[in-house]
């Protein structure tokens, strides 16, 4: 779809064809000599003697190209040909016209307009919520305090910012390989609000409605993901408060951890529906 052409400051190059593999592409940029971030390698910028050209094999490599900035990095050409050429066989047809007939103003707007359209292609849609812990480092004491749910709510817009900026876009359903995985166009972490407290929220998207079976295989994929996966890696990003450095976790080790669907809440909580905010 997109090729990059990288030269190295001793003139070796290296043509590859992106999208590519994330460590294969660390290992053809090893191979010129080259170990600097896929960030740091820009088009129309030489950087330590580095420099990168884009050209394209086919008519949606060349629409897809007419919509990259002048000095687009080499990761988010990587990137957004992996959203164009991973996109769901749902809509990759309308994708790929959405392209070509130039209806994507900008790169930044893609991974929206590739949400929006996996939303219009599902006929089933379920939420599903997990509890919030976050900690802060407390000066005074000289130690990690605990934050509440609530503290945690007077600090949404902060938080909402720096896990939008942590997940990039990505579409967590590609990850899901268990049973009803056929059937899941777009998974969508995101937060909630219940009476002023704050909790997590994954909004699923789906061809159908899955069975119960599936349903508990979907809850135990979120679990891990927000374990071991996704929820792990955003607990590491300091979110800066004027109090000092926020952690969020998507996960805890007690007993009163849970993963619970729309219904399940409502009566969890004996509450009305939550006010709602994703990626």
């Amino acid at each position: 779809m997109i090729q990059a052409t990288i030269r190295n400051k001793d003139k070796s190059t290296a043509v590859l064809d992106l999208p590519m593999g994330k460590y294969e592409l660390a290992s053809a940029l090893e191979s010129i000599g080259i170990r600097m971030s896929t960030r740091d390698i820009r088009a129309g910028v030489e950087r330590n003697g580095i420099s990168v050209q884009y050209s394209a094999d086919n008519d949606l490599g060349h629409h897809l190209l007419a919509i990259f900035p002048d000095d687009i990095c080499l990761d988010d050409v990587q990137h957004t040909a992996s959203m164009v050429e991973n996109a769901h066989p749902a809509i990759r047809e309308k994708l790929e016209q959405h392209i070509l007939q130039d209806q994507c103003g900008a790169i930044r707007d893609l991974p929206d307009d590739i949400r929006q359209m996996l939303v219009d292609a599902s006929i089933a849609h379920e939420t599903y919520y997990f509890p919030l812990t976050g900690r802060q480092w407390d000066e005074e004491y000289g130690s990690e305090i605990e934050i509440s749910a609530w503290s945690l709510y007077a600090s949404e817009d902060k938080i909402r910012e720096r896990f939008e900026e942590y997940l990039d876009g990505d579409n967590m359903a590609a990850y899901y390989t268990e049973a009803g995985a056929e059937k899941l166009l777009l998974t969508d972490w995101g937060f909630a609000e219940f009476d002023d407290e704050l909790y997590g929220s994954v909004s699923v998207y789906l061809t159908e409605p899955m069975t119960e079976e599936e349903e508990a295989s979907l809850k135990k994929w979120i679990r891990g993901q927000n374990s071991d996966g996704l929820g792990e890696g955003f607990e590491q990003q300091p979110i800066e408060l004027d109090e000092g450095e926020l952690y969020v976790s998507f996960w805890h080790d007690g007993d009163d951890y849970y993963i619970k669907s729309k219904n399940e809440m409502d009566e969890y909580l004996g509450m009305a529906s939550p006010q709602m905010g994703g990626m």
